[in-house]
């Protein structure tokens, strides 16, 4: 299977996709033990359930966007987590899996 996501092949030239290998290595690792042991997990961050193409590295400062290069050690780096290639690994390893948005979670429970 290609890392890419499945609309890549529509991106212009030079367009940017991000890839985080490491990530995908990390969920693997969780869905494993939670299939062989039992258990669930809750992953709440920045990002989309379906990503798309282009940069999201950002940096924060003083609740507000900044230069990622900037202020280095003033601002927060932060980049949005592929929700989808998160729930894609977890199912590999026979796991059920339910994403949703952060505000529909946060008014499902109340």
């Amino acid at each position: 299977p290609s890392l890419l996501p499945d609309d890549a092949e529509d991106a212009p030239q030079g367009a940017i996709v991000e890839l985080a290998p490491a990530r995908a290595a990390l969920m693997g690792t969780i869905a494993e033990r939670i299939a062989g042991h039992g258990g669930a997990g809750l992953f709440i961050d920045y990002g989309h359930l379906r990503p798309g193409i282009g940069d999201t590295l950002q940096a924060l400062r003083k609740h507000d966007h900044d230069n990622v290069l900037a202020n280095p050690g003033e601002a927060d780096l932060t980049a949005h987590v592929d929700f989808a290639a998160l729930a894609a690994t977890a199912r590999a390893h026979g796991l059920d899996v339910e994403t949703t948005t952060q505000g529909d979670f946060l008014l499902g429970m109340g």
